[in-house]
């Protein structure tokens, strides 16, 4: 687990990139052992979801909260079946995740 505040503790999940675009469940380890956390599809990395109740006891009593942050992992090592598929995932793409810097 990553870090603990007096009432909530925060970990990271590495997510594959076709983890983070469909819907499914993933395993967290928590203090009291593992939770099932539903990704919801279109997952962004950087994005925070709550698991109430799943983090460590709070010293004022009762459970605190653990709060997962998404990392998206990119493969570093891809085969040519990959590189095909990441460049027709390219094409099909319609937003411009640089939209907002560009415009500053």
């Amino acid at each position: 687990l990553g870090t603990q505040t007096s009432e909530a503790t925060s970990a990271a999940f590495n997510a594959a990139l076709p983890k983070s675009n469909t819907e499914g469940g993933v395993c967290i380890p928590t203090p009291d052992g593992r939770a099932i956390m539903k990704i919801p599809p279109a997952t962004q990395g950087g994005q925070r979801f709550k698991l109430k109740g799943k983090g460590f006891v709070s010293p004022k009593g009762g459970q605190g909260h653990l709060f997962v942050d998404v990392q998206v992992a990119v493969p570093t090592e891809l085969d040519e079946r990959a590189k095909k598929a990441l460049g027709e995932l390219e094409t099909a793409y319609k937003e411009n995740p640089r939209k907002k810097a560009l415009a500053l």
